[in-house]
């Protein structure tokens, strides 16, 4: 059961109670005032040990108490849920056995009233040993709660109020959806060796003019604020652990204790106490909850617990072992609100697993505050019914899995943290499904349908929606406002009356989702909203997608069908981009008004009833009845079913090949890669070809870049089926720069660029350097193809041309990415800056074929070498350049380091030349690097992984760069990075068919940390035969 009995122990409590006892065992003393309750008693019993009464109410109402005379009520094991007040002088004692032994942490004596309320506590009372699922209420009073559990209602945990002194000590107060101790109208208790945790409003708040004295107690994960006071004369709180509230102190200060949050009072400290926790569970070991449990269960399979907010409660704050607090208060004990223990635990740092199984479960005010799992055993039947209440309060990271979340004014409510809903159903919430106002969230293959206003409400949040639904929500699906910036991904927003409503400032990422049935507009984006809406499907609602209020949206790649009024609508200056889209059969195609704008091209908009395009002007698409503008024609689409609403293009399309390059999006409406052919298709969907670049008609999108500031620009030219540079001096550089996204990638592949170059210089040894570059959108990572005419110049392009085959595999992410982000932009880099190269000269880029297969797909490839450096460095050797300062190298404890000097020039690597690999014919090779550094991510330098032919004629070349979201770089834990490495066949069964590979450390950022190391844990060589790739 999550024993949770603060202090010392029965002896201090015994003081406090003027008793004088032996601890356990010994049993209950009989005075003439004590009397007695047991479960197995009867109401018709004098109360005595030997035949108690059977409730407490009969207790209470039999028990006369005589001015100034004091009673003692003993209570044995039970579960009481009976509505009676602790009537004055009367102490009541639980935690006994039915033997009258005493040892509260194995007999539980529980009290609920039937309507979860608060029970009322008069004059000179008292409650010791007792599990409450309920509050407590002190007004004017000055009662004794002790060696107690309060958790789980709908109200504040204890009540003092109207100058009430109670005296609060070796408790636990949990799970109450208001605070855990509400100080009210001069009140002043006294708080000792208290918990006061997981509480909705907060976890102690102080009225003015209340002065409560606080020490020893541990308040934490409450959802609100940990302590909150209305003025700042509230007393100092002294060796306390304030850990993980929402602040943690609010008007008033430590004194010697934790506050999470930092406190500017001297003597304070900000280190995690390392709680116990949920302790033995586990993963593999879960907390079971069902709905013919008990609440006295211990929480396994054969004792289950009765209810969710009771497997929470069960989090410990014992310190464990490794605690920084141990023995650190003013009086030497630990801080916080347990004593010193004759053994501590082992911290485990783990996240319990609760599993509800089948049934349904009438709880409200959960508080989520610690990391935890909820998982239902079968969504359809295994449901929390939330009533009237708001339903879940989180602000940790959590995931709830299988479940059904019935109702609820508000189901879902999360200010922070980090929530995943995987296959959860919300279902009839009385204002919002969820309000997720800050942190992050997950929401995968779940539903949030008949809610009365919204589905999903968002402020300053940024969620990734993925294979969900949201459907038949009285206003939104899904409401977006201040500064959100969601993520949806193959979901559908059904019946609504707006299936997404972005407002202000908000920029929303659509991609393969469904917006039908919703009575006003699929998607809506108002007051400078931003939109960017790909390869999905409107149909059947008033509007597709509308935008007013200066708003602006990209769309590509969608089709609009059967919508009652318009597919796409603009207005109020809003702008957007409308390409490659298919809107047919709709009242009105697309309309522009009141001053919008819209770039329309590559589109297919015919058959709408009252009208195709309406204030704007297309290019590049086919339109009924032709329209002006450049490359616009009218024709049969040849759709594969256009009466089945099938817009796929058959073969004999005109839409074919017909498109232009300049603001496409490189994903069909199904996500396939385009163009396959010689040129973009018309309309939202790439017929079938080959996925290619090829430079027959123009530079399909391609632009030029050089630097002229410092080098010689080359002479660009799109003619004769190529790109090409001709560089006029030894001081030449310049690319031809692919349009954004040109390689669309997803994740588990394997990539092939089949490319085709060409080289002006009949002698290879004069070939300027070329170099091929794979980019991240956000510069994560760069691979790099470089040929340079090294010796007899084997790698370069000879002037009747060759073919190059480069692999490659995108790192893995620490976060997922929407799929538009993971597509690449390539370049292609003439570099000459040696005078032994040939000026002019000439480079072609004839063309780019792409292929792929999963990596599970690929052929075993045999370990050829591993590097651990068990021994030394293996023969890698340390190096750098004489113009910038060398990182400190190391090869000890396994390992090879570098570390940096400084961050604005210094350079170094480690390499070798592997005398264990002898290149091969038709075979690829893979490289791995473990890598790992003592840097936060976002502060790592540039990493440089290499991969060369002996004479460095051909290198592979991987970059690390801890931009955006830094989720590529180095980690403090090992990461795995490779490098697929295909030679050019003159270097294989040759002299040179040696291997050279380096890892590089570049440190030239002021924003990068000065002394970032960067650790080399092992470097494996694999090998296998060439793929089959299509």
């Amino acid at each position: 059961m999550g024993h949770e009995n603060c202090g010392e122990g029965r002896g201090a409590v015994r003081l406090i109670f003027i008793i004088a006892v032996i601890i356990i065992i010994v049993g209950a003393p009989i005075f003439a005032n004590d009397y007695f309750v047991s479960s197995k008693g009867s109401d018709s019993n004098p109360g005595t040990m030997n035949l108690p009464w059977r409730t407490m109410r009969h207790a209470m109402n039999s028990i006369t108490a005589p001015t100034s005379t004091q009673h003692y009520l003993y209570v044995a094991m039970g579960f009481y849920e009976e509505d009676f007040t602790f009537k004055a002088d009367v102490y009541v004692h639980g935690g006994y056995s039915d033997l009258w032994g005493y040892q509260p942490e194995w007999y539980g004596t529980f009290f609920k009233k039937p309507d979860g309320s608060a029970y009322t506590m008069l004059r000179n009372s008292g409650v010791e040993g007792a599990i409450i699922y309920g509050g407590l209420i002190c007004d004017s009073v000055s009662p004794v709660i002790a060696n107690c559990r309060l958790m789980m209602a709908s109200t504040s945990g204890i009540i003092c109020r109207n100058s009430a002194s109670p005296v609060i000590i070796n408790s636990s107060i949990k799970q109450f959806a208001g605070h855990g101790i509400q100080i009210l109208s001069n009140s002043s208790p006294r708080i000792e060796n208290t918990v006061v945790a997981m509480n909705g409003w907060g976890g102690i708040y102080i009225a003015l003019n209340c002065r409560p004295t606080m020490s020893h107690i541990t308040v934490a994960h409450n959802f609100g604020a940990g302590v909150y006071a209305e003025d700042s004369g509230v007393s100092l709180i002294a060796n306390s652990i304030i850990w993980h509230n929402a602040p943690d102190l609010v008007n008033c200060h430590g004194r010697n204790s934790c506050v999470g949050d930092g406190d500017d009072y001297p003597g304070n400290y900000v280190y995690d106490p390392l709680f116990w926790g949920f302790g033995g569970f586990n993963e593999y070991q879960p907390i079971y909850v069902s709905t013919s449990g008990s609440d006295m269960g211990g929480g396994d399979y054969r004792n289950p617990m009765r209810h969710l907010r009771q497997a929470l409660a069960v989090y410990s704050y014992h310190l464990t072992n490794t605690s920084p607090y141990i023995g650190r208060g003013l009086d030497f004990k630990d801080l916080g609100a347990y004593q010193s223990p004759s053994e501590y635990q082992k911290w485990y740092g783990n996240e319990a697993r609760i599993l509800l199984v089948q049934g349904q479960y009438y709880e409200s005010g959960i508080i989520m505050t610690v990391p935890v799992k909820v998982e239902g055993l079968n969504k359809t039947n295994s449901v929390i019914n939330f009533g009237d209440g708001d339903g879940i309060f989180c602000r940790t990271r959590a995931r709830i899995s299988n479940l059904s979340l019935f109702y609820g004014s508000n189901a879902i409510i999360q200010p922070a943290g980090y929530l995943t809903l995987n296959n959860v159903q919300v279902i009839g919430a009385a204002q919002n499904g969820y309000c997720l106002t800050g942190g992050g969230a997950t929401i995968e293959y779940s539903s949030i349908e008949e809610c009365a206003i919204n589905g999903l409400y968002l402020s300053q949040a940024s969620p990734y929606l993925s294979k969900s639904s949201f459907s038949r929500n009285g206003q939104s699906g899904v409401f977006c406002s201040n500064y959100s910036f969601p993520h949806i991904i193959s979901s559908a927003l059904m019946d609504n009356a707006t299936g997404l409503f972005i407002n202000g400032l908000c920029h929303a990422n659509v991609r393969d989702s469904t917006f039908s049935g919703n009575s006003q507009q699929g998607i809506l984006a108002t007051d400078k909203a931003q939109a960017t809406i790909l390869m999905s499907r409107f149909y059947q609602n008033s509007v597709g997608v509308k935008l007013e209020g200066e708003s602006f949206s990209n769309i590509h790649a969608n089709q609009f069908y059967d919508n009652d009024e318009t597919g796409a609508a603009l207005f109020e200056k809003s702008k957007a981009n409308i390409v490659n889209n298919t809107i047919c059969y709709n009242k009105t195609g697309a309309a522009i008004f009141d001053n919008a704008s819209a770039e329309i091209s590559n589109c297919i908009i015919r058959d709408n009833s009252n009208g195709d395009l309406f204030g704007g002007n297309a290019r590049y698409s086919n339109i009924s009845g032709g329209a002006a503008g450049e490359g616009n024609f009218d024709a049969d689409p040849h759709f594969v079913s256009a009466a089945g609403r099938n817009f796929h293009l058959l073969a004999t399309s005109p839409c074919i090949d017909k498109g232009c390059h300049e603001g496409v999006t490189y994903r069909d409406m199904d996500g396939e890669t385009r163009p396959r052919g010689k040129g973009m298709d018309i309309g939202a969907d790439e017929a079938d070809g080959v996925w290619q670049f090829e430079f027959e008609n123009d530079s399909q999108g391609w632009k030029t870049c050089s630097v002229p500031q410092i080098f010689t620009p080359p002479v660009f030219e799109a003619k004769d089926g190529s790109l090409r540079m001709t560089c006029l001096d030894s001081n030449s550089y310049g690319f031809w720069d692919s349009p954004v996204g040109a390689m669309p990638i997803d994740d588990n592949y394997l990539y092939r660029m089949k490319v085709r170059m060409t080289g002006s210089p009949a002698n290879r040894q004069l070939c300027p350097g070329i170099r091929f570059r794979a980019s991240s959108s956000d510069y994560q990572w760069v691979e790099d193809w470089e040929i340079y005419s090294q010796q007899e110049g084997w790698a370069s392009p000879p002037a009747g041309g060759r073919e190059y085959d480069f692999y490659f595999t995108p790192p893995a992410r620490a976060f997922v990415l929407p799929i538009e982000e993971k597509d690449i932009t390539l370049d292609y880099d003439l570099v000459n800056f040696d005078e032994g190269d040939a000026a002019p000269a000439t480079l072609a880029l004839d063309y780019i074929r792409f292929s792929k297969t999963e990596l599970e797909n690929l052929p075993f490839m045999s370990l050829i070498k591993r590097y651990e450096f068990n021994v030394g460095a293996e023969g890698w050797q340390a190096g750098g350049a004489d113009i910038f300062s060398k990182p400190i190298f190391s090869s000890s404890n396994k390992a090879l380091t570098m570390q940096s000097v400084n961050n604005l020039n210094c350079y170094g690597f480690w390499d070798v030349l592997s005398p264990f690999v002898a290149l091969q014919a038709n075979t690829l090779y893979r490289i791995d690097f473990t890598l790992r550094t003592n840097t936060a991510a976002q502060k790592v330098p540039t990493i440089r992984m290499r991969v060369s032919t002996e004479d460095f004629g051909f290198t592979v070349l991987k970059a690390l760069n801890s931009t955006g979201d830094a989720s590529v770089t180095l980690k403090t834990t090992d990461s795995v990075y490779s490098i697929y490495f295909y030679p050019p066949q003159e270097y294989t069964n040759t002299s040179l068919n040696k291997l050279r590979i380096a890892c590089d450390l570049v440190n030239f950022n002021p924003e990068d940390a000065q002394s970032a190391t960067v650790i080399i844990e092992r470097v494996e060589i694999f090998s296998a035969p060439i793929p089959v790739m299509p």
